[in-house]
């Protein structure tokens, strides 16, 4: 089973999550926020015939992977990125949690 690596880092004005997910499309990863929780989910298929393979130590499969967000969020502004291997989702804070933040 592949689980991806994932750093969470919170700023005045948003949540931003930072996914290593190497080998994969765009197209197979699916993102659903909720106000409080981000679940990450997709699939990395093995290029190789396995039957073949003589060292296996990448992982492939299915993946879900549910994080707990530090901050109340705006679902309806999330905004996504893919490159290099890394998948960066901006989260904004939602108006209320943003007010409530302290000045920096």
């Amino acid at each position: 089973c592949f689980m991806p690596d994932v750093d969470v880092v919170e700023t005045a004005h948003d949540v931003r999550i930072y996914a290593s997910v190497p080998g994969m499309v765009e197209d197979d990863i699916e993102i659903l926020a909720a106000p409080e929780s981000l679940i990450l989910r997709g699939e990395r298929e093995s290029p190789y015939d396995e039957d073949r393979s003589r060292v296996r130590e990448w992982r492939y499969g299915f993946f879900e992977r549910r994080l707990q967000l530090p901050a109340k969020i705006d679902i309806h502004n999330v905004q996504a990125s893919y490159d290099a291997g890394v998948l960066t989702v901006i989260l904004p804070k939602s108006d209320s949690q943003e007010q409530e933040a302290p000045q920096q």
